[in-house]
């Protein structure tokens, strides 16, 4: 059988809201993190095109400044300047010397880039140059000279440290013994970090050069420790041509992008924040998301506002019906004035009212009746004993024992004593246990072989319980379990408290019974009779009817097969006396809690 699951209004409306909220986000999401992928790359292609574009620029300076080295080399002036050693006359060859000298100023002034030509004449031993600090050394020219640009860090051969050189000869470089002209073209790296400043100004970037073999070449603002923290990281592996990537530095991720200078060999670096690049449609995902969840908030707040003023009325309208239903008359529900619900919850207030009165007047004749009810069950026990002790007297005197069967008079008398007190029905356990004493040394004088032990904890002997309660069980133990036993007989009378339930155990080495009867006698306790209809000489179902009628459905009788006779368990819980329950619609006060005081 499926179970139904029950679910409330708020449970239903916040399952609509959240069906209706949930795929918007959803769909937003998806339709963000595609927005984000197509504006992601498309920044990143218009970075590297602006990039590449700024290493043509590059290059082509660095390209321009090695035309002019060979260009140089052509010129007529130039070619004469090589020869002029051979002139005899030293004014033609200061003339021609200062010819080249103001050509080199010429090529010199045509870039916008700062540079420095040298001619060197070897057959002549001589040099050229713009800078006055150039010297001829043939030494030097032979140590340097190839065909790329290359860096140098300090100052050689009257260029400066940190500059970019290169060589252009009028022979072929791997014959140096025929090279006559060398025409040497440089320019610091100050050019290079001035276009980087200029590159970075209005950008998020921090563009560098870079050259694992060298020190980076980077613009007049630049984040040094961060660059020291990416190059360390790009000096790990070759690098390509051209490239994107995201890093992770410092903490933050980062995009690097970088170009190859076909003309100087180095790689042109920029790096900016990856948030930076989505900032603006991250402001707008994080206020769709704030709106969002506002409106989720007041979605919620509605539903609440409909679970208080509509539920939760109607709730606890039902939940003091069931209550009603259960026995508790006294069920009110309180309410604000001027509710929706205020009306019916009035109604119902007076209705629960009107019940209450009505069950009052018919739960004082049900008390009447259960007390006249206890008073035939408790007449039913007391000629039972009587009738026994009287046969046992009987009996003694037959047999001459005189002595025995006045302790037994002695001890009937005490026991008629204690009963006839019919004013009141209820006795302390200590009352019952000094009865139990004064029956079992009755017994004792009638089986000389019967073993008697009574343990009852002092804090249980206060416990008020209904007048010759144990006792029936004892009889019942010692007549039908311990008298049919040949040989020693013992009976154990315990209490003792297990958890929330007060437990007094009758236990005996008898004969027992067997499991069917034992189903039978505890199926035959559960029974539901008057006790008109209840046959004569059932102690122990009275017993249990009267534990019932006292303490409510929980208390009673358990019966337990031992390994050698039977165990008998009176029970009930822990207070019962004391707590009162709701009131019983009709019938049988153990279909429902009574209330104490009807026993």
């Amino acid at each position: 059988m499926r179970m139904r699951i029950r679910l409330s209004l708020f449970v239903k409306m916040m399952g609509a809201l959240l069906l209706i909220l949930i795929p918007l986000l959803v769909l937003y999401s998806y339709a963000n993190h595609v927005s984000e992928q197509v504006i992601d790359q498309e920044i990143k292609a218009a970075s590297e095109h602006k990039l590449r574009q700024f290493a043509n620029q590059l290059d082509s300076q660095a390209e321009l400044l090695s035309g002019i080295s060979v260009t140089l080399l052509l010129n007529p002036s130039v070619k004469i300047y090589a020869n002029a050693h051979e002139f005899e006359r030293p004014y033609e060859q200061l003339h021609a010397k200062q010819t080249v000298l103001e050509l080199l100023k010429v090529y010199n002034s045509s870039t916008i880039w700062s540079n420095q030509i040298s001619l060197y004449a070897r057959q002549a031993h001589d040099v050229v140059s713009t800078s006055i600090r150039t010297q001829y050394d043939d030494d030097y020219l032979q140590g340097h000279l190839v065909k790329s640009w290359q860096y140098r860090e300090q100052p050689a051969g009257g260029i400066d440290g940190r500059s970019f050189v290169r060589y252009a000869v009028d022979a072929m470089f791997d014959s140096q013994e025929n090279i006559n002209l060398v025409a040497e073209i440089s320019f610091p790296d100050a050019n290079i970090r001035n276009m980087l400043t200029q590159y970075k100004e209005g950008g998020n970037g921090d563009p560098f050069y870079y050259h694992p073999m060298h020190d980076s070449i980077v613009n007049a603002s630049a984040n040094a420790e961060l660059i020291q923290t990416l190059t360390g990281r790009l000096d790990r592996r070759a690098l390509p041509d051209i490239g994107t990537e995201t890093m992770t530095l410092q903490g933050r991720q980062y995009v690097v992008q970088y170009v190859r200078s076909e003309a100087l060999g180095w790689h042109l670096v920029d790096y900016y924040p990856l948030q930076h690049l989505l900032q603006p449609i991250e402001r707008s995902r994080n206020l769709y998301y704030t709106f969002w969840a506002v409106l989720l908030l007041v979605a919620i707040a509605a539903a609440l506002l409909l679970y208080r003023e509509v539920q939760l009325p109607i709730r606890r309208l039902v939940n003091g019906v069931q209550r009603v239903k259960k026995g508790y008359y006294g069920e009110r529900i309180v309410v604000r004035s001027g509710h929706e619900f205020g009306l019916l919850v009035e109604r119902f207030n007076e209705m629960t009212e009107q019940i209450q009165t009505l069950i009052d007047s018919v739960y004082k004749e049900q008390l009447r009746a259960r007390d006249a009810t206890f008073k035939q069950l408790q007449s039913q026990i007391n000629p039972h004993f009587l009738y026994n002790c009287l046969y046992a007297i009987k009996n003694m005197a037959e047999y001459g024992d005189e002595e025995a069967a006045a302790a037994m008079a002695v001890h009937l008398g005490d026991y008629y004593r204690y009963i006839t007190r019919v004013d009141n029905p209820i006795a302390q356990l200590r009352e019952e246990a000094e009865l139990l004493r004064s029956y079992l040394a009755i017994q004792q004088l009638r089986m000389k072989r019967l073993e008697a032990e009574i343990d009852i904890p002092e804090a249980m002997l206060q416990l008020e319980v209904p007048r010759l309660l144990i006792q029936p069980i004892v009889e019942n133990a010692v007549q039908h379990g311990l008298e049919p036993k040949e040989g020693p007989c013992r009976i154990r009378i315990t209490g003792e408290q297990r958890h929330a339930i007060w437990a007094i155990v009758v236990e005996d080495n008898g004969v027992g019974l067997t499991s069917g009867q034992l189903d039978a006698l505890q199926r035959a306790l559960l029974e539901k009779r008057s006790p008109a209809e209840q046959p004569a000489g059932t102690g122990m179902k009275n017993v249990h009817d009267r534990l019932v009628y006292r303490f409510g459905p929980e208390a009673g009788l358990v019966l337990a097969r031992r390994r050698e006779g039977l165990s008998v368990t009176l029970q009930w819980p822990v207070g019962s006396d004391s707590q009162a329950g709701p009131l019983p619609l009709s019938g049988d006060s153990r279909d429902g809690p009574l209330p104490e005081g009807g026993a």
